[in-house]
């Protein structure tokens, strides 16, 4: 391989891995008592200065049934995000700017689902159980969140709730643009790959060669 071929493929790998950061916050939220019973995914995503998505799903783990151990695990029908500065301040939130709601699926109604808000976080609560977030997968809550201030975040949370059975997250040192737990969108990746190709091809004929 001579060193033209060697810098242009460096060059985008570099490209790929070291380009814009992508924006998604991936957490699991594990049980908050002895009462809950395995964990749901909530990905939060930055949308621009003042919005961000966020989604959440049930995992396929945890109680089935009610045992020795506790009550089965239950649906979620409250959801409630925070976002925090780095002095541990919360960065307020907009409740007319804010909306989600679950889909269809694994027994469960699609609907619109309440906002609430105060100074600290953004509250989202199921109209009825029927239609919560689905607890061993099938279905999915959107939501959108709308911020007063275009502030950046250090640490954003989620705790997840129905009943006694309660579910937490966190994560910390976020930036939605710098590291801690921010993780490649994929689309990126797959938006790269064509280039890469040629440079393969080129790399193989050169070792037949």
């Amino acid at each position: 391989m001579n060193r033209w071929t060697l810098t242009a493929i460096t060059g985008a790998l570099g490209l790929l891995l070291g380009g814009s950061p992508a924006h998604a916050l991936n957490l699991t939220a594990n049980p908050m008592n002895v009462l809950s019973s395995g964990t749901y995914n909530v990905t939060i995503n930055k949308l621009n200065a003042l919005q961000y998505s966020v989604a959440v799903s049930g995992n396929n783990d945890g109680r089935l049934v009610t045992d020795g151990s506790g009550p089965q695990k239950h649906s979620v029908g409250r959801i409630s995000i925070g976002f925090l500065r780095a002095d541990n301040t919360y960065i307020a939130p907009n409740e007319p700017g804010s909306n989600g709601g679950t889909t269809s699926g694994a027994g469960f109604v699609g609907a619109p689902w309440v906002v609430t808000s105060n100074a600290d976080v953004v509250r989202f609560n199921a109209p009825a159980e029927i239609n919560d977030v689905a607890q061993f997968g099938g279905n999915i809550f959107n939501g959108i969140i709308t911020m007063d201030v275009a502030d950046t975040p250090a640490r954003v949370t989620a705790a997840l709730q129905n009943g006694t059975q309660q579910w937490y997250t966190e994560g910390n040192d976020v930036n939605f643009g710098g590291q801690g737990d921010l993780t490649p969108e994929p689309g990126s990746l797959a938006l790269a790959l064509p280039g890469l190709l040629p440079l393969a091809f080129m790399l193989r004929r050169r070792r037949s060669a």
